[in-house]
């Protein structure tokens, strides 16, 4: 799925960023787009272990709109300052998540 980086910018609260390699994500993704670590840190069997809960609960992902917008800024800026895009441009770049 690919969605325009306006988008992106415009609802973070439907993102979020991998934590191993940095990729942007749909939501509802439960495993990277791009490196295909895990939502999860265990697996669903494991979960009965309390000592795991803490792991369990923070995961692969970092949902925070904090956490999309700084990978938005890095995205524009590498749009506009290395590949010469005016900001409307950027807008419209896809970004597969």
């Amino acid at each position: 799925m690919q969605h325009e980086l306006i988008r992106i910018f415009q609802k973070p609260s439907d993102y979020k960023v991998c934590r191993e390699c940095r990729a942007i994500n749909w939501y509802e993704n439960e495993e990277c787009q791009c490196c295909g670590a895990k939502q999860y840190l265990i697996d669903d069997s494991d979960a009965d272990n309390v000592e795991d809960w803490d792991d369990y609960d923070t995961g692969n992902f970092d949902d925070s709109e904090e956490a999309v917008r700084k990978w938005c800024e890095i995205e524009y800026e590498y749009w506009i300052k290395e590949e010469g895009y005016t900001e409307e441009e950027a807008d419209n770049v896809f970004i597969t998540v």
